[in-house]
């Protein structure tokens, strides 16, 4: 018999339990920060044609147009390269943030993954000379475009990023360490059945590939079930992968704890983010509450977990930003590796606001806009700007308010705008980031078609 998951504490654990401090870290080189936010199409084997499409798709370009945030990871002497060109006002304001990064717009195609135009010499050879890679996520041309920028310091193999940010890899990661929260893999209908039987109540399909609600369904009756299965029955190839089952957990608080593994194997814990999910799709990354942040801090056990897996992580080859997903149940069940995200992620981006901000950055959202055509970006980032201005909710560095964090993800007909919302409580926070929403979704702005 398989041993039962680890629980995990709701107290905190004596200090003999706490792992030991970090060495002190080595000194920073500056780094040159590039790459779309849309990895997981890339180490996505293929379709599985299991969950049905989302309702509304965001094109390429708006996710890759997203490496506008990477300028909130930057310091001085880093370089940002963008998708595209960020507006003067936009540079502006990050900078009035403390963004200290010089930003370099990637010239070609924006259509064309920047990877491939950095690696087809879209900059001068040796470009990022000295500088070393700090690419969002590492997928295939991300090696060759370090080499063609000149970078200093090998990338991440991308297949190890393929496979380290598979939920197959941290499932199994669990498994062999008997934590809770391990899910079942199928790949076949029978299989799926045995599975769901065993659980009780709701359950939880996930793609071994899917982010961001994107696929995952929850399945709250076995009609539902039955359509999945009978998916999973008219595949050709069984090869394919499979789908992971797992219990829909009642949570009472969904956070993410974001880490750093160093090339020579060294894991250090950064900082821990809540989360906003609506339904499995991320809503925001949220500051936590001053208990809520102890309680994770403090948890031996659950730093120790935290530490296991950056280590086994640099292990299968990986160093680099992480992102662990995690969960705390309504009866005090502490789930620590829910989905682990080898990339940079929005909580992370949240950790560098509170930063810059002085901790008073609280929420880091995102809209999903219909932007008329005809309306270029840098126009839609101005004319949105100005409609928050309007409203009193643009952030001057006092009081409650808005800041918007980019600009060519505002693409037609559908775009995203990514917004930080910033307050002294989280109550002030979350009331303006509905205000920003409000005013983005109200009537028929300016700028705006259909969203889709």
């Amino acid at each position: 018999m398989p041993a039962p998951p680890m629980p995990m504490s709701a107290r905190p654990t004596p200090m003999s339990a706490r792992p030991m401090p970090m060495p002190t870290p080595l000194p920073e080189v500056s780094k040159v920060l590039f790459g779309s936010q849309d990895a997981e199409r890339a180490w996505e084997p293929a379709p599985d044609g299991v969950f049905p499409p989302v309702a509304v798709h965001l094109s390429a370009a708006v996710l890759a147009s997203a490496d506008e945030l990477l300028v909130l990871e930057g310091r001085s002497g880093d370089e940002v390269l963008c998708n595209r060109r960020p507006p003067a006002a936009l540079l502006r304001r990050l900078r009035a943030l403390g963004c200290a990064a010089e930003v370099t717009e990637v010239p070609g195609d924006p259509d064309t993954a920047v990877e491939h135009r950095l690696a087809a010499g879209a900059l001068p050879p040796g470009h990022a000379r000295g500088r070393a890679p700090a690419p969002y996520a590492v997928v295939p041309f991300t090696a060759e475009a370090a080499r063609a920028l000149g970078a200093v310091g090998e990338t991440v193999p991308a297949a190890v990023a393929a496979r380290v940010n598979g939920k197959a890899w941290s499932n199994d990661f669990c498994r062999t360490r008997h934590l809770a929260g391990v899910a079942a893999a199928v790949r076949t209908a029978p299989e799926l059945a045995a599975a769901a039987s065993a659980i009780e109540g709701p359950l939880v399909l996930k793609s071994p590939y899917g982010v961001a609600g994107r696929g995952a369904s929850v399945i709250r009756d076995r009609r539902q079930l039955a359509s999945f299965a009978r998916r999973l029955s008219q595949r050709r190839d069984q090869d394919t992968a499979g789908l992971l089952v797992q219990p829909y957990y009642r949570r009472v608080l969904d956070f993410s704890a974001h880490l750093d593994v160093g090339r020579d194997g060294r894991v250090g814990v950064v900082g821990f983010r809540g989360m906003t999910n609506r339904g499995l799709a991320f809503a925001s990354s949220d500051t936590l509450a001053p208990e809520e942040r102890r309680r994770l801090a403090d948890d031996g056990r659950y730093r120790a977990v935290l530490t296991d897996l950056g280590t086994a992580l640099a292990a299968a080859g990986y160093h680099g930003p992480v992102s662990v997903d995690g969960l705390l149940t309504d009866d005090g069940l502490l789930v620590p590796v829910l989905d682990v995200n080898a990339r940079h992620s929005m909580g992370r981006y949240g950790l560098s606001l509170e930063r810059l901000c002085a901790d008073r950055c609280r929420v880091v959202g995102l809209y999903t806009a219909g932007v008329r055509v005809g309306v270029p970006y840098e126009q839609a980032y101005e004319l949105i700007s100005d409609a928050l201005a309007h409203q009193g909710l643009l952030w001057e560095g006092t009081g409650p308010g808005a800041t918007c964090l980019t600009a060519g993800t505002l693409q037609q007909p559908s775009g995203r705008l990514y917004f930080a919302a910033h307050a002294d409580s989280a109550r002030e926070a979350g009331e303006v980031a509905a205000a920003v929403r409000g005013v983005l979704g109200a009537g028929a702005p300016p700028w705006a078609g259909s969203a889709g």
